[in-house]
């Protein structure tokens, strides 16, 4: 049952792709009645195994440090089950370096590890983080079970280099295990909020998106530097109006 599922699910998935992995199981757990540590664990091993992945990125996000402004980077991320799987469960995890938003990154067997997991240090979006790496890389996002407002932090870095005027650049000091040291964060004018209400439909009708739009229980993926050049031709006039509506 299990190879049977992973298959359906997952067999659209570019191969010699990395992934980042983002989303809720909940959906595929009622979908096929599984166990959800055989689930995780398999598709790990599908996209290692079968589709050659050379490394797969979780979120490994920490929203607490928005309020004690404390950070560990050995604490557990705060992002839900499948971060907390790949960081308690998988030998060999590394995290990137933002307080808030970081990623866990495990890396398939004999692949080079060929992103920098400092390129996030002081800012989470845009040209030096973590998220432009990805880009470089070709990652391709995995998104399971949830609609974009859940999942797709990174039209945030497409935000940020296309130049948005709805979102600004906010400062925090941040202590890092006693280093104090300043970072950044992107946020709207009415605060943290990461929905894109009008981008999830652009994605599909551009075919961006690939996989089943009716089923939000499955699976559907993208290219993130696909995602990225579809904003960012979008006229910096009509950024906000077309991508927002309150």
């Amino acid at each position: 049952m299990v190879n049977h599922m992973i298959e359906s699910e997952f067999s659209s998935i570019p191969c010699d792709s990395p992934c980042l992995i983002q989303g809720s199981l909940h959906g595929l757990i009622r979908k096929y009645r599984i166990n959800k540590d055989v689930l995780m664990q398999s598709i790990i091993d599908y996209l290692f195994y079968e589709k050659r992945a050379p490394f797969i990125v979780f979120p490994g996000f920490t929203f607490s440090v928005f309020h004690t402004l404390e950070y560990d980077s050995c604490k557990t991320p705060e992002i839900g089950y499948i971060s907390d799987y790949a960081f308690r469960n998988v030998k060999n995890v590394v995290r990137t370096s933002h307080p808030m938003y970081s990623f866990l990154i495990i890396k398939n067997k004999g692949h080079l590890f060929n992103v920098d997991i400092q390129s996030d240090k002081v800012h989470c979006f845009g040209e030096n983080s973590f998220y432009q790496e990805m880009v470089d890389a070709k990652v391709v996002q995995i998104c399971m079970g949830v609609e974009d407002g859940k999942c797709m932090t990174f039209y945030h870095h497409a935000e940020h280099v296309c130049g948005a005027k709805h979102r600004f650049d906010k400062n925090f000091l941040v202590n890092d295990s006693g280093d104090i040291r300043n970072v950044v964060v992107y946020v709207r004018n009415k605060g943290i909020v990461t929905d894109v209400s009008g981008m999830e439909r652009l994605m599909w009708k551009k075919k961006v998106w690939h996989g089943n739009d009716a089923d939000i229980k499955g699976v559907r993926w993208c290219r993130l530097n696909e995602c990225l050049s579809l904003m960012e031709s979008i006229p910096s006039g009509k950024f906000s109006d077309l991508l927002y509506k309150e």
